[in-house]
């Protein structure tokens, strides 16, 4: 998929993302531009998502960009925003399988201009009528 469907308003007001570390928030996005047309991310480090999110493995505060995000997928699991299978490879390296919960349910509705019209003028038809 070359683009996905953000909400703003969700972003700002989800209580989910309210009061966290704004690195987490930019991992939160980096996330959501990984995810295919299922929002599924397969066979991803930690690591690797820390680095495509912008932290800066350079110590130039404390704590580090690396520190600030440590168990980021987890973080997101825990507040259930994903859900999370850990794979260790035979030669030990950790990844992960990804999915992005509700992603499919906000990215579904593609409405053409018309029908987004039609939508609009019915909503505000029934609330000027109330």
């Amino acid at each position: 998929m070359q683009w996905f469907k953000f909400y703003k308003q969700d972003y700002l007001t989800d209580t989910k993302l309210i009061g966290i570390d704004p690195l987490m928030r930019l991992v939160w996005v980096t996330l959501l531009c990984l995810a295919n047309d299922e929002g599924i991310i397969d066979y991803l480090k930690e690591f690797d998502l820390q680095k495509m999110a912008g932290c800066d493995d350079q110590v130039s505060g404390d704590p580090t960009d690396f520190e600030r995000t440590k168990g980021c997928l987890d973080f997101f699991a825990e507040r259930k925003m994903i859900t999370l299978q850990t794979v260790t490879n035979s030669n030990g390296t950790v990844t992960h399988h990804v999915t992005l919960v509700n992603y499919m349910t906000r990215q579904a509705i593609n409405l053409s201009n018309a029908e987004r019209q039609k939508r609009y003028r019915e909503k505000n038809k029934i609330a000027s009528k109330t």
